[in-house]
């Protein structure tokens, strides 16, 4: 997906090529979600073409567990996969070695208090 809308010259769009559910299967790929700001955003955008965005698959790397899948959810979301949770990630770490449990607290400690804001 081309981060501006293309005007000019072949496909002047934000993907190349019109949409074809029936012979393709189509999948929002993100490296975090926070908010879900970024993948509304893109949703806004292909829907405009055609796509399938409610239906289609939305994997999502690391969840920073700050409110973003249960909010695509409320928005009708229907597919989507989370590898990995921000605090699992950071409790192996601690549990590893590979960081000190001061920042595995703090990390969680972040977290908390951002769900605690968005829940109120």
């Amino acid at each position: 997906m081309r981060e501006a809308l293309k005007t000019h010259g072949d496909h002047p769009s934000w993907v190349n090529g019109e949409p074809d559910p029936v012979r393709h299967t189509y999948w929002g790929v993100d490296n975090v979600a926070t908010n879900g700001d970024s993948k509304i955003e893109t949703a806004e955008k292909l829907a405009q073409q055609g796509y399938p965005v409610k239906q289609m698959g939305w994997f999502i790397f690391v969840d920073r567990q700050q409110g973003a899948v249960e909010r695509l959810k409320r928005l009708g979301f229907e597919r989507l996969v989370v590898a990995y949770n921000l605090l699992d990630i950071t409790f192996a770490f601690g549990e590893l070695g590979l960081w000190p449990k001061s920042a595995v607290q703090a990390v969680e400690e972040e977290i908390k208090a951002h769900q605690a804001l968005t829940k109120g």
